[in-house]
C-alpha cells in the first residue's frame, strides 16, 4: 500500500473500531468483520496474506487488550500423518505470522514436519485440509450470526457441525475409533441438505423422502446450486458404510477413515463456502498452482 491508501484504510479501521465498541463485539471477532465490510465498502477481494490484511491485524492486536485475539480454537480437525491423526486447530483470530499449516498441527515433532516439508504432495494435503478446516470455521461463524441461512437450515447447520466434530474427538482419541465414519457419514448428509433445506425450502417430508440416499442428495444440491463442486460428492458416496450398519462393529483401516475425513470436510467447507465470501482453499491452490 502506498501511503494515501495505508491512510485511507486507517481511517475506515478506526471508524469501524468505534462502532465494534458501541456494539461491544469482542476484540477477537473485530479483524474479520473488518475485512469483510471493508471489502464490501471497497468492492474488492482482499487476500489474507495481503498488505491490507495484515495491517487490520495489526492494527487490531496494537488496540486491543494483549492475548484477547489468541484465546480459544475455533474449531478442530483431524490431520492424518504418518498413521496417526493429529489435531489441527483453527485458532479465533489470527494474523498474517500465524497463517502457517503446520503451525495449527498440535503434537508435531520437528523432524515430522522437517519430513512433511520436504515431500511436496504430503505438504499441499495438509495446506488443502487446513483450508478447509479454515473455510469451515470461518464461514460458520459467518452463518451462525449474521441470519442469512433460514432457521431449519442453521439448525441443520448445527447439527452437521456436532456430528462432525464428534467424529474428530473419536479420531483424536490414542486409539482411534472406527466408528467414527458412521459420523461422519451423518454429518455428510446433513450438511447436503442444508443446501437442500436453504436452496429448495424442503420441508420434513420432502426431507423424508430424500432419506438417507447421499447420492440423490448431492444430485439435487448441483442441480439447486449449479456449483459443479457438488457432483464429486455425488460419486465419492461410495466411502461410506449404509446407515444400517450403525447397528454394526466397525473395521476400517485408517488410510480408509482419512479419506472420509477429507471429504466430509470439503463438504462441509463447500457449504459455507457457498453461503459466506470464505475461500482460502482458493489461495491455497492458487499457490501451488503458481
Amino acid at each position: 500500500m502506498n501511503e494515501a491508501e495505508r491512510r485511507q484504510a486507517r481511517q475506515w479501521v478506526e471508524a469501524a473500531n468505534t462502532r465494534y465498541r458501541d456494539e461491544h463485539i469482542p476484540p477477537r471477532e473485530r479483524p474479520f468483520r473488518a475485512l469483510h465490510e471493508l471489502a464490501a465498502a471497497w468492492r474488492c477481494t482482499i487476500a489474507m496474506d495481503s498488505e491490507l490484511a495484515e495491517f487490520i491485524f495489526e492494527y487490531f492486536r496494537s488496540t486491543s487488550k494483549p492475548g484477547s485475539h489468541e484465546i480459544g480454537v475455533m474449531f478442530t480437525g483431524a490431520f492424518y500423518f504418518d498413521a496417526s491423526f493429529w489435531p489441527l486447530r483453527i485458532p479465533f483470530i489470527y494474523g498474517l505470522s500465524s497463517l502457517d499449516p503446520l503451525s495449527c498441527v498440535d503434537g508435531l515433532p520437528t523432524v515430522v514436519k522437517a519430513e512433511i516439508e520436504r515431500v511436496p504432495n504430503q505438504l499441499r494435503l495438509l495446506e488443502y485440509f487446513w483450508a478447509d478446516c479454515c473455510d469451515y470455521a470461518l464461514g460458520c461463524d459467518d452463518l451462525f450470526a449474521d441470519g442469512q441461512l433460514c432457521e431449519k437450515a442453521r439448525n441443520f447447520l448445527q447439527n452437521g457441525d456436532r456430528e462432525l466434530r464428534s467424529a474428530t474427538a473419536q479420531l483424536l482419541l490414542p486409539q482411534p475409533m472406527p466408528r467414527a465414519i458412521l459420523s461422519l457419514r451423518f454429518a455428510y448428509e446433513i450438511f447436503l441438505k442444508v443446501v437442500l433445506i436453504q436452496e429448495k425450502g424442503y420441508d420434513d417430508k420432502k426431507l423424508m423422502d430424500v432419506s438417507h440416499d447421499l447420492v440423490d442428495a448431492a444430485r439435487k444440491c448441483c442441480e439447486a446450486t449449479q456449483w459443479q463442486e457438488f457432483s464429486e460428492f455425488e460419486q465419492r458416496v461410495g466411502i461410506f458404510p449404509p446407515v444400517k450398519d450403525r447397528y454394526e462393529g466397525q473395521s476400517l483401516p485408517l488410510s480408509e477413515l482419512w479419506e472420509a475425513v477429507q471429504l466430509t470436510q470439503k463438504l462441509a467447507a463447500t457449504v459455507t463456502r457457498f453461503y459466506t465470501d470464505r475461500n482460502v482453499r482458493a489461495q491455497v491452490e492458487a499457490k501451488w498452482s503458481a
